[in-house]
């Protein structure tokens, strides 16, 4: 129930005559001054308008769930966000698009209130001044609050660019063949400035990185996700600060090749990690290598043994010869024992090695 009262206030010596209305509504205690007099000298009592003042609501503020990307920036792609805020207990709150309704709400008996903006009131892509303004229930509305600068941004970035393997996780013998052995490779690229960019392998994705303030970025796969054998169809999406995302970009295809070319030995034996070799005295020649894969796509080098420095291989076509014709008479060999002693190395295109220990024998 209601209860209403009043009382006369005389002050300042009887010159000053305030009225005063008290009431009490659901338990809450209400004073509003109704009029203010003042008394002249010649008896006369004028009247002092004393306007009865509606606190305005507080600046409203957008709830971090409709606060996409990062919270607190007031930047969001949700075209009907919820706000929340405090007023006059019990009144009714009008909240404010640049001085468009977006719609009303009732404050509880604490003042708190919550609105959502509606389908049919949905905010689109600008900045707004988000504004409150409570009417109590005898009708007075309050000024406005203050201003709340939000951003609407409902638009998805351009797609970045194709991510492009860094040269140094690029091995072999090019670095620009996206041909490599490193299952962690290093990719670049570019997009919308302070972006978040996103990185897949076939529709997998890799991880995440952020771009800098100039748009580039640079991702290495971790080890959790390392990429097996095999090509792999490399994409970029990015997610602008509101949390729009863009498209995939253009694919990169990168072949992973780990596995190691395997020497042949004399008897043909793939794999076999040393061999020996007669040769006839007075000659250079020993021995054209092959592996298990196409000689086309193998260099052949030689990469240690105590008389190495005596030989020379065939890059491409693995053939093995002294540089002078051998001498049995006047060995050269480091313990001058006519026993020949180099490592044979074979390189495939990816950068996958394997050796064999090579003894040469004069006859």
């Amino acid at each position: 129930g209601s209860e209403l009262s009043y009382r006369v206030l005389n002050q300042d010596q009887g010159k000053r005559i305030r009225v005063v209305i008290s009431y009490t509504d659901n338990q809450d205690f209400h004073e509003v001054v109704i009029a203010d007099k003042i008394k002249l000298d010649n008896g006369k009592l004028v009247d002092l308008y004393i306007p009865y003042i509606l606190a305005p609501p507080s600046t409203p503020d957008l709830i971090d769930s409709s606060d996409s990307g990062d919270i607190y920036d007031n930047l969001t792609n949700d075209s009907t966000p919820t706000f929340t805020g405090t007023a006059e207990p019990n009144s009714t709150v009008e909240l404010y698009a640049d001085q468009r309704s977006l719609g009303n709400t009732s404050s509880d008996a604490t003042g708190n209130w919550s609105i959502t903006v509606v389908d049919e009131s949905a905010l689109e892509d600008g900045l707004y001044e988000i504004t409150a303004k409570v009417t109590d229930r005898a009708g007075t509305t309050s000024a406005a609050s203050s201003a709340l600068s939000i951003t609407i941004d409902l638009t998805s970035p351009t797609v970045p660019s194709t991510p492009d393997l860094l040269a140094t996780s690029d091995s072999g013998i090019s670095n620009s063949d996206n041909l490599t052995n490193d299952i962690t490779p290093t990719f670049q690229g570019t997009a919308e400035a302070n972006s978040r960019v996103e990185l897949f392998a076939s529709n997998k994705s890799l991880g995440t990185t952020d771009a800098n303030g100039d748009g580039d970025w640079s991702f290495t796969v971790p080890s959790g996700s390392t990429l097996t054998e095999g090509s792999h169809v490399i994409t970029a999406k990015q997610t602008d600060t509101a949390a729009n995302t863009s498209d995939g970009s253009i694919s990169l295809t990168l072949n992973i090749d780990v596995t190691s070319p395997l020497i042949r030995d004399p008897s043909g034996n793939t794999g076999a990690t040393s061999s020996f070799y007669y040769i006839n005295d007075g000659d250079k020649d020993i021995h054209t290598f092959i592996s298990n894969v196409n000689n086309e796509n193998i260099i052949w080098s030689l990469t240690g043994g105590m008389d190495a420095e005596l030989f020379i291989i065939g890059e491409t076509n693995g053939n093995l010869s002294f540089k002078d014709p051998v001498n049995s008479s006047n060995p050269k060999d480091s313990d001058l024992n006519n026993s020949y002693e180099v490592v044979v190395k074979a390189t495939d295109v990816a950068g996958n090695f394997s050796t064999q220990s090579v003894t040469i024998v004069p006859e």
